[in-house]
């Protein structure tokens, strides 16, 4: 969510006094649903095929969703680029939609969105015509986004069902403040990703690191666990509450809106195990907790307590085939995402004794363990 330029401004939320240009069939997209009731894997941005597939005949679009707070649209209803240019020459924003299907029994032939090459020459052409582009992506998993670092705003909406146009308008328009986050990782380029695999029988060569861990140690473009708000919040290390019982490791948290508008921040916890012989095929960084807050005021803040229980701090013993705690001095970390951490701390885990709250501090920055590793 980039600031327009020549301003201070983000491009979102839109204004109800811009010219906005929507870009893009999948935009006004409306689904046939009698010829997708002959066909039980029919998929459509609104949802995936298959056997927990729901039909609507009141789906509705972005476009319609929009034309509830705006009249000020300038439609291209095509996905031909030259309707695209005509419409953005006068506009002060675009907004482009593209999508992806998915179903049941069928692997997605690729991760990129259908109308992939429309936006990024949409995107393009903002450039050229200082034009802000926001990009609306109806997407059923991961996609690749070669096209964002030229976007001014991404919208990730996963299959939203008949609702979608009313969801989208809410949030691009403000009356919904934006607070999800990834439950995947978006990665820079497809080959990045794991492919399909097309044998009858398939090698588990990921062991462990499946998911948005398949990524560990790689670049991507937005990792698990991110997403914006129109605000801004500040982590701050809670109030210790005394001893916790030997079962929890509480993990106090203040976090406040420090920005401009009301907002809920998603808190996450993350832990990495103490290094022993038995913890080296573990991934390094796991999601353990995370907390949703209230929606903050601006200056508001929420004391959020995050717990750790002894599930938590366990591994699968191969040899007794159950849970076994891990001993040792165990490193956590909350933040924003799973690559943003704003706090850091240690503790040890003492079966059956009493917990101490864990303190947190600001995390060090890269170029100061840099440093530490270089002396």
């Amino acid at each position: 969510n980039d600031e327009v330029i020549g301003t201070r401004k983000p491009v979102l939320p839109l204004s109800l006094d811009q010219k906005i240009a929507v870009i893009g069939e999948a935009c006004g997209l409306k689904v046939d649903v009698k010829a997708d009731t002959k066909e039980w894997t029919a998929a459509s941005y609104y949802g995936i095929g298959g056997t927990s597939r729901v039909l609507s005949n009141e789906d509705m679009s972005i476009l319609e969703g929009m034309h509830m707070f705006s009249r000020n649209l300038i439609q291209s209803p095509t996905d031909l680029s030259g309707f695209a240019r005509k419409s953005m020459q006068g506009a002060d924003v675009a907004v482009v939609c593209g999508g992806a299907t998915a179903t049941e029994s069928v692997d997605r032939e690729s991760l990129r969105l259908d109308q992939h090459d429309l936006i990024t020459e949409v995107v393009r052409l903002g450039q050229e015509l200082k034009v802000p582009v926001v990009v609306v992506a109806l997407a059923p998993g991961a996609v690749v986004m070669p096209w964002s670092s030229l976007a001014t705003g991404v919208l990730l909406m996963f299959p939203s069902g008949q609702v979608t146009g009313t969801a989208a308008a809410d949030l691009l328009f403000g009356a919904a403040m934006p607070s999800g986050k990834l439950p995947l990782t978006i990665p820079m380029k497809e080959a990045d990703a794991l492919r399909p695999c097309m044998q009858r029988d398939c090698p588990y060569q990921e062991k462990l690191f499946s998911g948005w861990l398949l990524y560990t140690g790689r670049d991507v473009l937005y990792p698990f666990g991110y997403g914006l708000s129109y605000t801004t919040f500040e982590y701050k290390s809670g109030k210790a509450l005394g001893d916790a019982s030997s079962s929890v490791q509480r993990v106090p948290v203040t976090v406040k809106n420090v920005g401009q508008k009301p907002g809920r921040e998603v808190v996450q916890l993350y832990i990495r195990y103490p290094t022993t012989a038995a913890t080296e095929e573990e991934p390094s960084t796991q999601l353990r907790s995370f907390h949703r807050t209230r929606e903050l005021q601006p200056g508001e803040a929420e004391d959020v307590v995050l717990e750790l229980s002894l599930r938590d701090m366990s591994i699968w013993d191969t040899t007794k085939s159950d849970w076994t705690v891990v001993p040792g001095i165990f490193s956590v970390g909350v933040g924003s995402s799973s690559r943003e951490m704003r706090l850091c701390g240690t503790f040890m885990v003492q079966i059956h004794k009493k917990n101490h709250d864990v303190l947190l501090e600001e995390c060090p920055r890269l170029d100061t363990l840099l440093a530490a590793r270089a002396a």
